[in-house]
């Protein structure tokens, strides 16, 4: 490992070890049990609307599609589709 690594490795170690992980983990889970927290809205295509409510990955759904559509087709119609 570099000299740069060791430095800033041993710099983590210290900054983490002034933490208490646990308390923290647990200020956050009563947080979000409040309402609080960080909230995030994922917005999905139809395509993939559709293929998670039938369980189906990206693959099968591609495949109960006939093959008419390709596996990267979908993928790139569900990433880029709103």
């Amino acid at each position: 490992m570099g000299e740069v690594m060791k430095k800033l490795s041993k710099e983590i170690l210290e900054r983490d070890a002034k933490h208490d992980i646990v308390a923290e983990v647990l200020q956050a889970i009563r947080e979000i049990k409040a309402g609080g927290g960080r909230k995030f809205t994922v917005h999905v295509s139809q395509a993939t609307e559709a293929r998670i409510k039938l369980g189906q990955s990206q693959a099968d759904f591609a495949a109960m599609l006939q093959k008419k559509v390709s596996k990267k087709r979908c993928r790139h119609f569900a990433a880029h589709s709103q």
